[in-house]
């Protein structure tokens, strides 16, 4: 699944994304990648992953992928 948006920011400013989950994930700020963990079935909490990045002032493109590796077990 992929996400995407642009934001546009006041200022230049430094901010957190903050997320649990228990597969794979990437992040994109404005075209860069910024995080990416390949790590699957794996448990999750509130704010598992917390990843500063630098906004710039005016418009910053957002790009998320969240994936899940192909599955045979019969529970999937």
């Amino acid at each position: 699944m992929y996400m995407y948006t642009e934001f546009l920011s006041a200022s230049d400013q430094d901010v957190y994304f903050r997320l649990g989950t228990a597969n794979a994930w990437k992040l994109w700020i404005n075209d860069q990648i910024v995080f990416e963990r390949e790590e699957y079935h794996r448990g999750m909490r509130w704010d598992q992953y917390r990843v500063a990045v630098s906004l710039k002032k005016g418009t910053n493109r957002i790009l998320f992928k969240i994936l899940q590796n192909e599955q045979t077990q019969d529970w999937a």
